[in-house]
């Protein structure tokens, strides 16, 4: 009988702790889905025991959300103009080596070549971006819906 009351006893104490921890705890980024179901069992539990606080920190993760992704062009152009310095760096240098050594010169045929995939490789990141950019402001959008359903919660 001792062994049975000490079981229950450590199987309640576990039960307790893992409730505290899902009152006191907080889901890891934006658990919700656009007809405001919750995803995952331990994330659904949370919303049960934290109530207006999980919508609250849903909330406040949405936000966050948006805010990274309204911030990605300015990240993206800080990017790019860091590698245009490098770009331009690395250009000064080679012109450098080649007025330096003249053996090393591509030929014009080569040199051809060269600006050619730079074109392609341009026209290419150029396109990835475009699509970068519409798949944030799809995500940026279907955060915004998300809010509406946070709000009807709160």
């Amino acid at each position: 009988m001792r062994k049975r009351n000490a079981a229950l006893l450590i199987t309640c104490a576990g039960v307790s702790f893992f409730a505290v921890y899902l009152v006191i705890s907080s889901p890891k980024g934006v658990v919700i889905t656009e007809d405001g179901a919750v995803k995952g069992l331990l994330n659904v539990a949370r919303s049960g025991l934290q109530g207006t606080k999980f919508w609250q920190q849903q909330r406040q993760a949405v936000l966050a959300e948006i805010a990274w992704l309204e911030g990605q062009p300015e990240r993206s152009a800080g990017v790019r103009k860091r590698i245009a310095e490098l770009d331009a760096t690395a250009e000064a240098r080679l012109q450098e080596a080649y007025a330096k050594h003249p053996s090393i010169k591509p030929s014009a045929a080569q040199q051809r070549a060269d600006e050619l995939r730079e074109e392609a490789d341009r026209i290419e990141q150029d396109e990835l971006d475009m699509k970068f950019e519409q798949a944030c402001l799809r995500q940026i959008q279907h955060l915004q819906r998300l809010i509406s359903i946070i709000n009807s919660k709160l």
